[in-house]
């Protein structure tokens, strides 16, 4: 049992993960405060809260970039202020939201580069890999907007990929595999909601859709597709909803998790 992973969705790109003593957060967004932005998208939650942040013992919690579903104040303030000890990660785009909300608790985040490991925990991994929000943007350091973790859990030989925000981009499979370990069993955790030019008329930045989800996904040598971006925001998800059945039949295996209940990777 001690080498068991168990894996939560928590609504859009947020997911909790546990391996023993370790709990891992990926873009939790887990309030409302989307809704308060001025925007021509309806961000009224579709996902109920499924976690209180307040309540969460946490000791990793990864940022893939500062848009407010991923780089959550109201989820990231209570974690903080209820686990003393977490570590947080994030690219460092990030520092404009950190000063803005968290400006007394900017040492607390841990800026990540490209091509760097770093050891989490003893027997687990980050990788930072490059995301296309739609494109690949870096700011003035050089440095990737928008990323993608690929945490790799040495013990359970098994790898999950957090893509965030992405669409697919030339290279991006083979800088996934590249920080693969062989033989691991590789999860990827993919945003799908697409992109078109009604969002993109609102100043929505899009993802891949579901057929280049499988498409990396089947690329990259992964077991198990979890879709997710979906089910949050009205007018922000794909125009026909994502099925197992339609992925399966493209050959990829694939689970549609349930908001709040863990499963076995």
């Amino acid at each position: 049992m001690g080498n068991e992973i168990k894996l939560c969705w928590l609504g859009q790109s947020g997911f909790l993960v546990r391996t023993g003593d370790t709990v891992l957060l990926a873009d939790p967004y887990l309030s409302n405060s989307c809704a308060k932005l001025k925007s021509k998208l309806d961000h009224t939650r579709g996902t109920p809260i499924v976690r209180d942040p307040a309540d969460l013992k946490v000791d990793l919690y990864l940022i893939t970039h500062s848009h407010a579903d991923h780089f959550d104040p109201e989820t990231i303030i209570p974690v903080m202020t209820n686990n003393p000890d977490c570590r947080f990660f994030c690219p460092g785009d990030c520092r404009g939201k950190i000063e803005q909300y968290l400006s007394e608790k900017a040492e607390k985040f841990e800026f990540v580069s490209t091509g760097k490991m770093v050891e989490l925990t003893a027997g687990i991994e980050l990788h930072t890999i490059p995301a296309a929000h739609e494109t690949l943007e870096t700011d003035e350091n050089g440095e990737y907007k928008s990323v993608s973790f690929l945490v790799n859990f040495r013990k359970e030989n098994i790898s999950v990929f957090f893509g965030g925000d992405t669409v697919p981009y030339p290279g991006q499979d083979a800088a996934i595999l590249r920080n693969l370990p062989s033989g691991a069993k590789l999860i990827m955790c993919l945003p799908v909601n697409g992109r078109d030019e009604v969002r993109h008329a609102m100043g929505i930045a899009g993802n891949m859709d579901i057929d280049e989800a499988v498409c990396l996904a089947q690329s990259c040598g992964a077991e198990l597709l979890i879709p997710c971006h979906i089910k949050m925001f009205a007018g922000n998800d794909p125009a026909e909803p994502v099925t197992i059945e339609y992925c399966e039949k493209l050959g990829m295996k694939t689970l549609l998790p349930e908001a709040g209940k863990e499963f076995y990777l």
